[in-house]
């Protein structure tokens, strides 16, 4: 209120007072002060202060507020003179100087929770122990005792003076425009403040929880991979001391120890399960949390925290790779000992057909533990491999995987996630050259793979080894590699791409949600990303809702499992029964490895189109397959009609494949550098992404295989880009051998006996020798379970080879 309105102003009576506004300097506001500190004593537990600090700094300011608003409506009724001093007094007191104290009030309760909730969050983090909580707590009720008393000191001595000096603060007072409305909206911010601060406390509480299960979750996952090697060696040595000392029995008993033997070491485990099960934790943090982390100047300064990416990022950046790792291992040592126990089996049925006088004595059955005796050998080394591998896990979880963090004013939330969330977010400097370089047309291309030496003199088998051998990467690369070559879904993170078939079927399902059938089929070359696209589905719209449906394997459905087989239909009934309430996502990737001589592939595709058709409208199919089958499954069954969309993976743009690259290349932490041992510039590094783009000819996953192919460990966590000749496979393909390829391809896995029963007769004339030099040489690998596949190295050339001579035909 300005001079001129006050005297211009008609004295007016004094509004009654309001019987619940609050004398601030009566008996009532100290009371009510003193009550709030005292529940605060009586605290228990830490959880109790600090739900009293957020009670109590709310009640502090509302029960401040209502005196000053009466005394400011006051003012605007009457008109202040020296006549009028009295009244008017207390009405300015309470709208002048009272604010100020109740602010410095208000803001000392804000502060006190604001430290008190980051030593709550630390403590879940056990960071802090009961002892400083307790002395934080008393610390706390001290430093606001104190301040309520220096404030009573405060208006006894302004008391004082407004005694002393009336007219010179009547002056001064009419002649300002009153603060109230400004302080008002102040204490109401500082309400709100409160109120965010219980929100973020609530909000970190619960990720605390989420991050405890994720630790739980990892914990419990090593224990069971550890105590499945040590079950491993320990079921593997009593077989082997039983096979040893037991030389004289008949091969079948010893084949039936074996058995029990794979029956015992028996891990249905699957790495999946941990991925998906942390995915959906992670999918429970909250998008964002606005962090309250200090107070600087009397402003409470707030960080605005993508919290769920930043966790995604973190786990899938730093602790995954090395889970897939040490899930490594453990694969490496169940393969060995299945190779091992394989061995051993195919030497009794050898043994089985011979005559020996004495077989106990025989060379072949004294040597016959050898393989399992070598796999043992390298328990050991396995065992301090993983117990590295768990102690690298666990400490960066212990240190780093804490909800703490958030405090830390000179991160991004969380540590060492410089070298991956930032080219993920748009952040990082560095990818921006490479995007401008690329932007400004900067598409030079080296001219030095163009250089092939002239090589006459070598063989075809000799080239097809060093094809192999060069693609097989370098040794010591193993850590490097895994992060590329891990084939699947590895976490959000990482995907790259697909946004348009990612779209298409996010629009599928929501037609499938509104009555339309649900069905849709993926197609592409090996290494594509079907399986990605297809996880990546899962785990977005059918969380918990999926059946992943593969033949031999175990299927779990509402708690009921079945062994499946290769007859896809049994299994589609299983479904069908245990599901009548559900709405699951049926996933079948790989469709053409639905085959057995039992159950021809044609009979599996009839059953899956008829199933289809009743069943799509209360379950979502995807399925996926090369496209050389889909043409081949389009041709002689019509089965693509039975889908309401096929989706081609085949390519992907080069600018997408070279984040792809970028991204995982940031996972490894690992900086490249050239010969010098200098980081590579951002020039130098697009050239080198360019040149493993141009060979990869739009597949991701031979883009990963040409990468690594040419990245060599130079310790200290550098790597460097090799740029050396790239060999190819040379024309080696005749009429018989191109047939052969050309089945194994269609079919994927297949193995010694469906093979003879395909090819019939002829095979022992002609096709048996064909398929053990391709063994021999390489082209072909046999798995442990003893079934036959191209090898991953040269799997697409060699289809684009077959495509190109006719013994393939996609559409």
């Amino acid at each position: 209120m300005n001079p001129s309105e006050i005297a211009g102003k008609q004295p007016e009576e004094i509004p009654p007072k309001d019987e619940k506004a609050v004398d601030t300097w009566g008996d009532q506001f100290p009371g009510t002060y003193q009550q709030v500190l005292e529940s605060l004593q009586d605290s228990k537990e830490f959880g109790d202060y600090l739900t009293g600090l957020v009670s109590g700094s709310r009640t502090i300011i509302q029960e401040g507020l209502p005196q000053a608003d009466y005394a400011f409506e006051t003012l605007e009724k009457i008109r202040p003179s020296k006549e009028s001093w009295n009244l008017a007094a207390e009405a300015y007191f309470n709208t002048f100087q009272w604010p100020k104290i109740l602010k410095s009030l208000a803001i000392s309760w804000r502060d006190t929770l604001l430290e008190a909730i980051k030593a709550s969050v630390m403590a879940g983090d056990k960071k802090v122990d009961a002892t400083i909580l307790e002395k934080l707590k008393a610390d706390g009720i001290t430093f606001l005792n104190q301040k309520w008393e220096r404030a009573a000191a405060a208006k006894e001595d302004f008391k004082s003076n407004m005694r002393n000096k009336s007219g010179q603060l009547m002056d001064e007072w009419i002649h300002n425009e009153n603060p109230w409305p400004v302080y008002r909206e102040q204490l109401e911010t500082l309400l709100q403040q409160v109120d965010q601060l219980e929100v973020q406390h609530s909000k970190l509480v619960e990720a605390s929880k989420t991050f405890e299960n994720i630790k739980t979750l990892m914990d419990e996952t090593l224990i069971l991979c550890q105590e499945h090697i040590h079950k491993l060696q320990r079921h593997s040595e009593d077989a082997a001391n039983f096979i040893e000392a037991n030389l004289q029995e008949k091969p079948a008993v010893l084949k039936n120890k074996l058995e029990d033997l794979q029956q015992l070491v028996h891990f249905s485990y699957r790495l999946d399960f941990l991925t998906a099960q942390v995915d959906n934790y992670l999918d429970s943090l909250p998008d964002q949390i606005d962090v309250a982390t200090h107070v600087q100047g009397g402003e409470m300064i707030v960080k605005e925290i993508p919290f769920e990416r930043a966790s995604r990022q973190w786990v899938e950046s730093e602790i995954l790779p090395k889970m897939y790792e040490f899930w490594g291992v453990l694969d490496q040592a169940s393969n060995g000992q299945q190779v091992a126990v394989l061995n051993i089996s195919n030497r009794l049925t050898l043994l089985e057909q011979e005559q020996v006088e004495d077989p106990s004595q025989s060379d072949e059955k004294m040597a016959l533990c050898k393989p399992l005796r070598s796999f043992l050998e390298g328990h050991d080394t396995r065992i301090a491999n993983l117990a590295s591998l768990n102690q690298s896990i666990q400490r960066k979880m212990e240190d780093t995987f804490l909800v703490s963090t958030v405090y830390r004013e000179d991160q991004f939330f969380f540590p060492n996630l410089a070298n991956f969330s930032q080219i993920r977010i748009g952040q990082n400097q560095f990818w921006d050259r490479i995007s401008n370089w690329w932007s400004e047309g900067l598409n030079k291309i080296t001219q030095l793979w163009q250089k092939v030496e002239r090589e006459e003199a070598l063989s075809h088998a000799e080239r097809i080894a060093r094809v192999i051998t060069q693609r097989e990467g370098r040794a010591g690369n193993q850590q490097y590699n895994n992060i590329f070559l891990t084939q699947g879904y590895l976490g959000e993170s990482f995907v790259v791409g697909r946004q348009k078939e990612f779209d298409h079927m996010a629009k599928l399902i929501g037609q499938w949600e509104n009555g339309y059938r649900g069905s849709a089929i993926v197609q592409g070359p090996r290494f594509s990303g079907k399986t990605l696209l297809l996880e990546m589905v899962a785990n977005k719209y059918f969380p918990r809702k999926t059946i992943r449906l593969n033949p031999e394997s175990s299927l779990l459905v509402e708690g009921r499992r079945m062994e499946t087989s290769h007859d896809l239909s049994k299994a589609l009934e299983f479904i069908k029964k245990y599901t009548l309430n559900q709405r699951p996502l049926v996933l079948l990737d790989d469709l053409e490895l639905w085959e057995d001589p039992n159950t021809p592939l044609g009979t599996n595709l009839r059953a899956l189109e008829k199933f289809i058709s009743e069943f799509s409208g209360r379950m979502f199919f995807m399925a996926s397959t090369s496209k050389v089958c889909a043409s081949h499954f389009q041709k002689t069954h019509g089965l693509l009609k039975a889908f309401q969309a096929v989706l081609d993976v085949s390519k992907m743009s080069d600018s997408e494949m070279r984040q792809a690259i970028l991204i995982r290349h940031g996972a490894t932490h690992k900086q490249l550098v050239d010969e010098s041992g200098d980081k590579l510039s951002g020039g130098a590094m697009k050239k080198a992404i360019d040149t493993s783009l141009k060979m990869a000819a739009g597949n991701i996953g031979e883009a990963f295989f040409k990468w690594t192919m040419h990245i060599q460990d130079r310790g200290n966590e550098k790597v460097q880009f090799v740029h050396e000749p790239q060999f190819y496979l040379p024309d080696f393909i005749h009429p018989d051998l191109g047939i052969m390829l050309a089945t194994i391809l269609r079919k994927k896995y297949t193995n010694d006996y469906r093979i003879r029963k395909l090819f019939g007769p002829s095979f022992k004339e002609k096709y048996a020798s064909i398929l053990l030099r391709m063994v021999r040489t390489k082209i072909l690998i046999r798995k442990s379970s003893g079934e036959l596949c191209i090898n991953d190295f040269i799997a697409v050339d060699l289809a684009r080879m077959l495509k190109a001579k006719g013994y393939l035909i996609e559409s």
